[in-house]
């Protein structure tokens, strides 16, 4: 990708960046609400919910915070002039793929290799799982019991 079209992508990620920030700012203004609401409430459920807008929040500003990491690695490469280059095969990440995200460090080949690799890392470990080996489940009074199928 030549660099007058890497350049640019800078606009269009710096307006994200300031959309993230913003959004940041919102949702840690809800949790410090959120929190100032919780010590005043007294039912149980209005707790709950409070409770689960925090997760949900904490969790957005997350993926906010790592988007942002991505985006201003995604402005240094402009910088460098890599930007659009695979970081794995080191082909150009199409036009297409970059318009959708514009952050994105692997061509769609690449993206896609990694993402097998990963359901396949998933499966391996829960077949780590052995069935044949003994499971053993607490009864109410504590007890342990072999299951059903096992010898005791």
């Amino acid at each position: 990708m030549e660099i007058r079209e890497q350049k640019g992508f800078w606009p269009g990620l710096e307006e994200l960046r300031r959309q993230i920030v913003a959004r940041q700012q919102k949702i840690r203004s809800s949790i410090s609400q959120n929190e100032f609401i919780e010590d005043r409430v007294l039912d149980d459920s209005d707790k709950a919910g409070a409770n689960s807008r925090l997760s949900v929040n904490a969790g957005l500003c997350e993926q906010d915070s790592l988007n942002l990491v991505k985006i201003k690695e995604a402005i240094a490469r402009i910088d460098r002039g890599t930007f659009g280059d695979c970081l794995k095969c080191e082909e150009s990440i199409s036009l297409p793929r970059l318009q959708a995200v514009p952050f994105a460090v692997l061509c769609i080949r690449c993206q896609e290799e990694e993402e097998r690799q990963s359901r396949v890392s998933a499966r391996e470990i829960r077949l780590d799982d052995d069935p044949a080996e003994p499971k053993e489940e607490l009864l109410g009074t504590g007890r342990k019991r072999k299951k059903a199928g096992t010898s005791q």
